[in-house]
This record gives C-alpha cells, sequence and structure tokens, in this order.
C-alpha cells in the first residue's frame, strides 16, 4: 500500500469511514493490551505495577541492550579453491569468447567495408572509362563536322562558279 493510504478491515462496509477511534460494530471500546510501566514484562490485558522499583519511587530503568550492527564475517564459510579456480575458468573462456565475437565482428565489419570500397572503385573506373568513350566519340563527331563543313563550302563555292556560268549562257540564249 503506498504513503497516505489505509486499509479497510473486514468489518467495514464499503464507503464508510473510520473515526479516529477505532470502534466495533457493537459501540464498544476497543481494549488494548497494556504492559506494566516501567518494565519489559510480557503484554496483558491488565497492566501490573512493576515488581523492582528504582530510588525515590521512580521505576528502575533496564539496562539498555546495544543495538548496533552486527559484526560481519570476513566470508560466508570456507574458500572452496577448486570451485574459485572453476569460476575464474569460467570467466576468461566467457572473456575469450567475447574477445573472439568482437574480433568476427570487426572483420565482418572490414570485409564489408573492402566490399564496398571495391564497389566504388569498380563504379568509378565505369565513370572515368564512359568520360574517356564520350570525349573520343565527341571528337570524332566534331572532326565529321567539321569535314562535312568543308565540302559544304566546296560545294557552296562549285554551285555559285556553276550557276555564273548558267546564268550567262541563259542571258546569251535570250539575247
Amino acid at each position: 500500500m503506498g504513503r497516505g493510504q489505509q486499509s479497510i478491515p473486514p468489518r467495514c462496509g464499503e464507503g464508510e469511514r473510520r473515526s479516529g477511534r477505532r470502534r466495533g460494530h457493537n459501540g464498544e471500546a476497543r481494549r488494548r493490551s497494556q504492559a506494566p510501566v516501567g518494565s519489559t514484562g510480557p503484554f496483558r490485558e491488565h497492566a501490573e505495577l512493576p515488581a523492582k522499583l528504582g530510588v525515590n519511587g521512580e521505576p528502575k530503568k533496564a539496562p539498555r541492550k546495544l543495538v548496533g550492527r552486527k559484526s560481519k564475517k570476513a566470508s560466508a564459510g570456507p574458500v572452496d579453491q577448486a570451485a574459485e579456480r572453476k569460476a575464474v575458468l569460467a570467466y576468461r573462456r566467457e572473456q575469450a569468447r567475447r574477445e573472439r565475437e568482437q574480433a568476427r565482428e570487426e572483420a565482418a565489419r572490414q570485409k564489408e567495408r573492402e566490399r564496398r570500397q571495391q564497389a566504388v572503385d569498380r563504379a568509378q573506373a565505369a565513370f572515368d572509362q564512359a568520360a574517356r568513350d564520350h570525349a573520343e566519340k565527341a571528337a570524332s563527331l566534331q572532326a565529321e563536322i567539321e569535314a562535312i563543313e568543308t565540302r559544304s563550302q566546296a560545294e557552296e563555292v562549285r554551285w555559285e562558279k556553276e550557276k555564273e556560268r548558267l546564268q550567262a549562257a541563259l542571258r546569251r540564249a535570250r539575247s
């Protein structure tokens, strides 16, 4: 139960609140067991006067019991050398297993890095080859364009000469 909550005794119905004084169903006050004042005697329904009185009629105080921490023993029992060796071996075996697992994982990561680097190198090589092929084709096309341009200019010159000759012949035929 959390702090601030009270348990409800079985005799109280749902929703009924209890008053500070706890009364039974018949309205009588609850009786509490009491120990004799100033004694360490057993609890009884009716307290008796203490048998040992101190000075001036005051009850004699019981000697105080030392309530302190009990000293801890050095170990729970005798050290079992075989069990200790077995535990050390198990620890070392587990540590070696963890180291092997870490080495395996690191090797897998290294292999993955190398695989990725090889893929990057292949992609870069393919890109570089495609760039060289493009440059060669572009240069070849440019050379063809220049050759066609030269032929076109030569054809233009030839046509001009032919046109002049034919126009001259046409003029002569008309005159």
